[in-house]
């Protein structure tokens, strides 16, 4: 994968990640799970996480298991310390 690929998956993902923990009336239930719309969005920030960070496929699958905001607050944290170490 070249620079600029990379480039445009992470600020897509960063997007991605932003919705989902900033706009929980539109994605997630009142007991903050995700709901049908939030799960787009979390298979389409999978596909990305899996291209860029296959290291995080547990994690993912737990994720999918209990897809409430915590658990994407957590997936977010991961990310992004792991974005740090590779800059």
């Amino acid at each position: 994968m070249n620079l600029k690929e990379r480039y445009r998956l992470l600020k897509e993902l960063n997007n991605i990640l932003n919705d989902l923990l900033n706009d929980v009336n539109t994605y997630y239930t009142k007991d903050l799970l995700l709901n049908s719309e939030g799960m787009k969005l979390l298979s389409k920030a999978i596909k990305i996480i899996n291209t860029l960070y296959p290291q995080l496929r547990n994690m993912l699958k737990n994720v999918r298991i209990d897809p409430t905001y915590d658990s994407i607050v957590k997936l977010a944290s991961k990310i992004r310390e792991f974005a740090e170490l590779q800059d």
